[in-house]
Formats: structure tokens, C-alpha cells, sequence
């Protein structure tokens, strides 16, 4: 009774805002003190052309990190079993429905590029079975992100539609965000099943808003809260359902300062709440880490439409 009631809370009092690549969570832990994992995500997995077009991130992991200032000022609980410095390059685009449209489509994704710098402390509980994720991203979003060139060079290449809207893109501004998370260990069945509740805080000039949901991770799973290096290998698949209350999302209402963009999504007819689900398939071995995932989520502005994608995530393992 008391698992059902933890998961039934979890799941109503979440936010989210735009789909995005993300490499912090419970399932997708390495457990070691220095990797680089390199993300790929594209609409073209799921037979799709629209909204969440493609994300691109690099990430690396090491203890050198610890030494930067501003990793210092990043909130950390005490007592903290294990800390993990990061820092990633993310670069994520957004496109209407229609590519070879070049007028302003209403009720449709507006065009945004977008490229952040994610700098991050993972702080593990062994005792708690819990971790808690601090991270600050600074940015760009519009022309000055390289959203139109990025996408028009991958569609030669490919033979696809070469994209015209992108003349209506959203302006420039700055990215600035401040994120915030924990998951705690709910049930654990040996090292077969795990089961997860989690919860994200976003406040900032990209996206404003809280997301939560249970993760369920099957096969043989390795512990996320080892103090020591885990060096087993793994096999799992996860299941990650999120239900997210939406405050800002600058991917479809534009920046915060610059108001001059040709087209956004207007306040009043962004979608409040937005469900989103992910699974995936991890192996893990040494010093390698694979994945490939696809996500679903709900119409995130009135007009549009249920969105899939997909992806993979290549990493190296060092120092164990």
C-alpha cells in the first residue's frame, strides 16, 4: 500500500518542458569517476519529420571537474556517498510539420536551434538509496544556435526534404537554467528488477516546470549507488513514464528577453500537462556503454500532435 501511494504521488506533481536528450538519469548510470558517452536523437527513427527534429550530446565525466568554481557553488547534500562531476554539449532543433513550407504555419511547432553547455554534480546516498542531480546550462537559442544549417546539411546528405521554414525561426537570447533532481530506490528484486521514484525542478529562461514519474529497469541491473566502480556486466531493459506540468518552454514560446521572433506559441495555448514515455535497451561491459531508445510524448500546444523519436548512446568507461 505504501509503494502504490509513493508512485500514485510521484506521477501527479511533475513538469516537464521540451523533449530532450538526457543522460543523468538512474537508468542510464555508468558508476564510474571518468567516462565521455556521446547521445544521438532523431525524429527519422520513428518515421517522423516534425517538432523534435534531432539532439546531439557529448558528455564527459572526471574528477578533474571538481576544481571548477562554479561545480563548487552547485548544491550537494552531506554525506553524499559518491560525487560525479560532468560537462556536456548539447545541441537540440525544433521544425514545423510542413519542411517545405516557407510561410509561418499557424498552430504549428515554431523552428528553434538551440545550443547549451550543461555543467553538473551527481551526488549518490548509499545508505538512502538515493541520488540527487544539480546542473546549470548556459546557451543560445536562435539563429546563432546553427539550427537551419545543421538540418539543411544532414538533409542533402540524406536526400531529404530540404527545410525552408527556417527563415521564421525563433531570435536570439540567452540560455540560462538552472535544473535540480532526486531518485530514490523503491523496490529492488536482487539484480533483476529495480523500480525508481524521481523528480526534476527546472527554473530559467529555457524552461520552467517539474517532472516526475516512477523508472522500472528489467534484466540484470547493476546498483546505482555503489561506492566502488561497478564492474559487472549489464543487460536491461527500462520503462520511464512521466507525467509533466508545463510553466515556460522557450523551445515553442521563444526566449525570455528577445520578443521579436516571428512566431511562437502563445501562453494560453500551450498544453499544461504533457505525458511522455521512454524505453530503452542498455548493455553494458567494461569499458563500453550502448543504448538505443525511443521516446513518446503527448501534443505539447493546442493543434499539434502526438510526437515519437528515437536514439542511441555510445559511451567509453574509464577509471575503474
Amino acid at each position: 500500500m505504501r509503494l502504490r501511494l509513493l508512485l500514485v504521488s510521484t506521477c501527479v506533481t511533475a513538469t516537464l518542458s521540451a523533449q530532450e536528450i538526457t543522460l543523468s538519469g538512474v537508468e542510464r548510470d555508468i558508476s564510474a569517476p571518468s567516462s565521455w558517452r556521446l547521445a544521438y536523437d532523431n525524429d527519422f527513427f520513428t518515421a517522423t519529420d516534425r517538432y523534435f527534429t534531432q539532439g546531439i550530446m557529448l558528455e564527459v565525466t572526471t574528477p578533474r571537474l571538481s576544481q571548477l568554481p562554479i561545480l563548487r557553488w552547485l548544491p550537494r547534500p552531506r554525506g553524499s556517498s559518491v560525487l560525479r562531476h560532468t560537462i556536456a554539449y548539447e545541441d537540440y532543433g525544433y521544425t514545423a510539420s510542413d519542411l517545405k513550407a516557407v510561410e509561418i504555419l499557424k498552430n504549428d511547432h515554431p523552428y528553434v536551434g538551440t545550443k547549451q553547455l550543461r555543467l553538473q554534480v551527481i551526488a549518490s546516498d548509499s545508505l538512502r538509496r538515493q541520488r540527487i542531480t544539480s546542473s546549470l546550462n548556459v546557451g543560445i537559442i536562435g539563429q546563432g544556435a546553427g539550427g537551419a544549417a545543421i538540418q539543411t546539411f544532414i538533409h542533402r546528405r540524406t536526400g531529404n526534404t530540404i527545410p525552408r521554414g527556417w527563415v521564421n525561426q525563433v531570435r536570439n537570447d540567452v540560455i540560462l537554467n538552472f535544473d535540480t533532481g532526486i531518485e530514490r530506490e523503491i523496490y529492488r528484486a536482487g539484480g533483476g528488477l529495480l523500480l525508481m521514484a524521481s523528480g526534476v525542478a527546472r527554473a530559467g529562461t529555457f524552461n520552467t516546470g517539474v517532472t516526475a514519474g516512477p523508472t522500472l529497469m528489467l534484466g540484470r541491473v547493476s546498483t546505482p549507488f555503489s561506492v566502488s566502480p561497478v564492474r559487472r556486466r549489464s543487460l536491461y531493459l527500462y520503462l520511464k513514464p512521466q507525467v509533466n506540468l508545463v510553466g515556460y518552454d522557450a523551445s515553442l514560446q521563444g526566449g525570455v528577453f528577445n520578443r521579436s521572433s516571428p512566431y511562437t506559441i502563445s501562453s494560453s495555448a500551450l498544453s499544461r500537462v504533457v505525458y511522455r514515455q521512454q524505453v530503452g535497451l542498455v548493455y553494458r561491459s567494461g569499458s563500453r556503454y550502448i543504448e538505443y531508445h525511443q521516446s513518446s510524448a503527448s501534443a505539447e500546444f493546442r493543434g499539434a500532435r502526438a510526437h515519437r523519436s528515437g536514439g542511441f548512446q555510445i559511451g567509453v568507461i574509464r577509471g575503474r
